[in-house]
């Protein structure tokens, strides 16, 4: 692999002795960890596995579209984990299905030769606009918008028909295959190869997409994520589900807002941001908070503070209340100390000031 730096990272399953015999020993080595593969052998009860198989089942886990969304925050920073399968017949399964994703990436699977797509136009077209539309991939599209993925406005004379939406908007690396392909070689005149192996490519997205949407079903069929990646103990053990019940009350109107809050419906809170949300208190229920949380009678609007995980409510103070400054806090403290408290009134749950996220 090449970075857009130019540095090259490889990672070859094999190693092999070069001439002045730098690696250890005659013929080639397994390029993957001792450790693991005594980690992995363990958890599925088997002395020796082809390396060639943990490669094909290493290759359908980062394949599975369910696993690239769920660990997308650390995909973006980090080189991705490799999870040990709970269950042997999972390890097959995959194993399988990552085999078959290999050849069709190496263009070396015999199902390449089965076209879904017919080439329209002359013996060796010249490359020109290139568009989608209608199931058809024009080589002379009219108008085409890049915000709408290469959509032609107006069909063309050259191109092949027959491939799917999903397989023209197909993305690998940030880039959009099936035209990139073709835009690379914008204004070159393709031969019969070009034509060929333009249509093996369609080919082995249509696959891959298959593939990808067998192997969420398989790991789903076992546990899905991360239950059917547990081992040991950790597979033992039952998750204990802890539904969040909060203490209701029915408080005097003397601590309401102070040590209580209106627990209001969610659709009364789904409204528009910008636009304030009034809801009448009575008849609402009210939460607990704690009598050492003092809150004060005041509109409460949710923001987010430098924390992402933290929900905080700029009108009340200590935990509740969003970071100031000490000069603030102070002058808040002094002023709240001499004023009379103001008498409570209808809560506005969301306004306009909401929408003002800190970062």
């Amino acid at each position: 692999m090449r970075s857009n730096r130019g540095y090259a990272n490889v990672a070859p399953l094999f190693l092999y002795q070069d001439r002045d015999g730098l690696l250890a020993g005659n013929g080639r080595q397994v390029n993957l960890s001792v450790r693991f593969r005594e980690d992995l052998q363990a958890v599925l009860g088997i002395e020796v596995l082809d390396p060639n198989e943990i490669l094909a089942f290493i290759y359908a886990t980062f394949h599975s579209g369910t696993y690239r969304l769920r660990y997308s925050d650390l995909l973006k920073i980090d080189f991705p984990r490799i999870p040990l399968p709970g269950r042997l017949d999972l390890f097959r399964e995959l194993a399988r299905r990552g085999g078959e994703l290999v050849a069709l990436h190496l263009m070396e699977s015999p199902n390449l030769d089965d076209f879904i797509t017919t080439y329209t136009g002359p013996k060796n077209p010249e490359v020109g606009r290139v568009g989608w539309s209608d199931d058809t991939v024009w080589l002379d599209a009219g108008k085409t918008n890049a915000r709408e993925g290469h959509r032609a406005t107006k069909s063309g004379t050259i191109g092949f028909s027959g491939v799917p939406e999903e397989v023209w908007n197909f993305h690998i690396g940030g880039y959009q295959v099936c035209h990139k392909w073709l835009k690379d070689r914008k204004g070159r005149t393709l031969s019969q190869d070009d034509i060929t192996h333009y249509q093996k490519i369609v080919v082995a997205l249509t696959e891959t997409i298959r593939l990808m949407q067998e192997i969420d079903e398989v790991i789903e069929r076992h546990g899905g994520w991360p239950g059917a990646f547990q081992t040991g103990e950790a597979k033992a053990a039952t998750t204990e589900v802890i539904p969040f019940r909060p203490r209701t009350v029915e408080p005097t109107p003397e601590k309401r807002y102070k040590t209580c809050v209106p627990l209001v419906p969610l659709k009364a809170a789904a409204g528009a941001f910008g636009d304030p949300q009034h809801i009448e208190d009575d008849g609402s229920e009210w939460v607990d908070v704690g009598a050492h949380h003092h809150l004060r009678p005041a509109t409460l609007s949710l923001r987010l503070s430098a924390n992402p995980w933290s929900l905080r409510s700029p009108t009340a103070p200590g935990a509740f209340s969003a970071p100031r400054s000490k000069a603030r806090a102070r002058a808040r403290a002094s002023s709240s100390s001499s004023a009379t408290p103001p008498t409570p009134r209808p809560v506005s749950v969301i306004r306009s000031s909401a929408t003002k996220a800190r970062r």
